[in-house]
């Protein structure tokens, strides 16, 4: 699913940080952000576009805009780093550019035995302090230790060589859009593949491939998250938020969210209020 909450705790600058520490899941999404992730302790599985890898204590990750992405924890001891940023904030408007548009990919995958892995993990733990803490001069140092990151590495040639990525990027890239935009209306896979002019048997292919779910269990769910927000902020009446959202009924709007936040709209809104 596309997950923006991380654009909800933006400060002044397009950029939030998060922590995690002991053992959890972290569901299957995708955003259009640029995410580092930087293992301290313990062990994990990050799981990038279907591949999986296991993470230990020195390993970095980068997850390039739109790819689909997991984290899987059953250590009690782990701990790790996140920054996630828009595109905006690499300095350098080609690089920036260019992994926004899916012709340069960062490798997803560092390990600790990298020759640069020491040199990228302590740029990242200075910008997730400096963020933490900095207000002042937040965007200079922040750009400063962007471009220090992307700089090493490009140096250490840290990208893929084989930019087949680009294809599919931008097939993301515009189905996301459209939902984004059109997610309130009762849209279907075939009108959507229409709009963007695709077959419609291709693009339900590729949308499977691509978000590991088909087209309209993922509307739900985004249309769950969009309804979460509305509820926090008391923006209407459960009813009026389902309908805002695009669900039919009210108890398809019930069970759709239910099963993707284990609550019902009605008890959700409750304990937010409390």
């Amino acid at each position: 699913m596309l997950a923006d909450e991380f654009r909800m705790r933006y400060k002044s600058i397009p950029m939030a940080t998060h922590t995690q520490r002991g053992s959890g899941v972290v569901e299957l999404h995708n955003h259009k952000a640029f995410e580092i992730l930087s293992i301290q302790r313990g062990s994990c599985f990050v799981s990038v576009n279907g591949v999986e890898y296991e993470g230990k204590a020195g390993d970095l990750f980068c997850i390039n805009p739109f790819e689909v992405h997991t984290i899987r924890v059953e250590d009690a001891e782990f701990c790790h780093l996140c920054i996630c940023f828009e595109c905006e904030m690499i300095p350098d408007e080609d690089i920036a550019r260019a992994i926004s548009g899916e012709t340069l990919h960062i490798q997803n995958y560092i390990p600790a035995s990298h020759s640069a892995s020491a040199e990228l993990s302590q740029m990242v733990e200075k910008l997730f302090d400096i963020y933490e803490k900095g207000e002042n001069y937040l965007s200079m140092e922040c750009t400063a230790y962007l471009a220090l990151f992307f700089g090493t590495v490009l140096k250490n040639s840290l990208i893929e060589k084989d930019l087949k990525q680009s294809k599919t990027g931008a097939f993301c890239a515009r189905v996301l859009d459209y939902i984004e935009q059109h997610y309130a209306e009762d849209i279907t896979s075939k009108e959507v593949a229409e709009a963007l002019s695709y077959n419609q048997s291709y693009f339900c292919r590729a949308f499977k491939k691509q978000f590991r779910m088909c087209f309209f269990e993922y509307l739900n769910m985004y249309r769950v998250v969009e309804a979460r927000k509305l509820l926090e902020n008391g923006k209407g009446t459960v009813t009026q938020v389902a309908s805002a959202c695009g669900f039919r009924t009210a108890s398809h709007f019930a069970n759709c969210f239910k099963k993707y936040t284990g609550l019902l709209p009605s008890h959700y809104k409750t304990k937010k209020s409390m």
